[in-house]
């Protein structure tokens, strides 16, 4: 055994602390870049945690973002819809179009201001055309139309009673009558309704026409010229008429009495046109006639005939025929007030 010599022990003691020194500071190093293994699973946990988080999130908020988009294409599309049809076809989506089976039939009509506020008709007044010493048309075999025209009223008063109205006649029998007369029986009764009844005469014989009237002050020649005869006698002053003119501007008078000359026309029309093939519709007019102007109600005059046609007289001579004529303009009346949409069928 080589023992050691002093100088030797102590380079080896040098040399062990040198080396026991540097693994000691290595040692130091280690332990203070570790970490507890309770703090290191936290770090990790926290860390999974958050991503989850931010991915629900992101998940959650494109899922929003979808929503939204989607219900602005259907918002955009709902818009681009709308405005590619007119404001008629969106009100038709909304309310139905007059194509539909419940609108068709009044897609032209007019709702009569009556019926809009409820106002009820208690009294008609039934006026047959002239009398007395004014005849009226004469027919070829002298057939006057003051006879045509009582006999036509009476028969048409019968018929309305039955439902229930005052049925009143401005004369009851073959007497002169003038217009104001008449208008101031239809004020002094308090008319609802007023029908004036006529028979009309033409240049040409073998026309046979059927017309309905209701007031205005402008119109054609021919009417002019039909208003003057069916004015004659009227009874007015100038300064009187006068005064009537200036009451123009009646909004429900006018409105309700065109209403009134529809139904009566197209009415009286069909079912006279049922038994004679020959009349002809010469529609709704207006025209400056006295008697339709003075009565401050819904007020027409009915030319239901022509006298003037041989044919057509040789028809007026018949109870039938007449009969005809009253049953068309009670249909008529009745269309009017019970609003009825459809052309109401003559009564038996």
């Amino acid at each position: 055994m080589k023992l050691e010599t002093p100088g030797t022990r102590s380079k080896r003691k040098d040399i062990l602390r040198g080396v026991y020194e540097d693994n000691l500071r290595m040692s130091s190093r280690e332990v203070e870049g570790l970490e507890q293994p309770s703090s290191r699973w936290l770090l990790w946990g926290g860390r999974v945690a958050l991503a989850v988080t931010v991915l629900l999130v992101m998940l959650g908020g494109f899922q929003v973002y979808q929503e939204i988009q989607a219900k602005t294409a259907g918002d955009e599309a709902a818009t681009s819809s709308t405005a590619a049809i007119s404001p008629v076809e969106q009100i038709e989506q909304a309310f139905g179009s007059p194509d539909d089976p419940g609108l068709r039939r009044d897609a032209n009509r007019e709702v009569p201001l009556a019926s809009l506020y409820g106002l009820e008709v208690k009294t008609i007044v039934i006026d047959p055309g002239h009398g007395g010493r004014d005849p009226g048309a004469i027919g070829p075999t002298d057939l006057p139309e003051k006879v045509i025209t009582l006999d036509v009223a009476r028969r048409l008063q019968r018929r309305l009673l039955d439902y229930g109205y005052r049925i009143l006649m401005t004369r009851e029998d073959d007497r002169k009558i003038y217009l104001r007369d008449r208008v101031a029986f239809a004020k002094k009764n308090a008319a609802d309704l007023f029908i004036s009844i006529h028979v009309n005469a033409l240049p040409v014989d073998t026309v046979t026409t059927i017309e309905t009237y209701y007031f205005s002050p402008r119109s054609n020649a021919k009417i002019q010229r039909l208003a003057a005869l069916e004015n004659q006698n009227s009874g007015y002053s100038m300064a009187e008429w006068r005064n009537e003119v200036e009451k123009i501007g009646n909004t429900m008078k006018f409105q309700e009495s065109k209403q009134l000359a529809t139904s009566i026309q197209k009415t009286l029309y069909r079912n006279i046109h049922r038994v004679n093939s020959d009349v002809n519709d010469w529609g709704v007019r207006s025209g400056p006639f006295m008697v339709l102007w003075g009565v401050e109600v819904p007020a027409v005059l009915a030319e239901i005939s022509v006298i003037s046609n041989p044919a057509e007289e040789a028809k007026l001579y018949t109870d039938e025929y007449r009969e005809q004529l009253a049953m068309s303009l009670e249909a008529g009346i009745l269309d009017y007030l019970q609003g009825l949409p459809e052309t109401r069928e003559p009564t038996d």
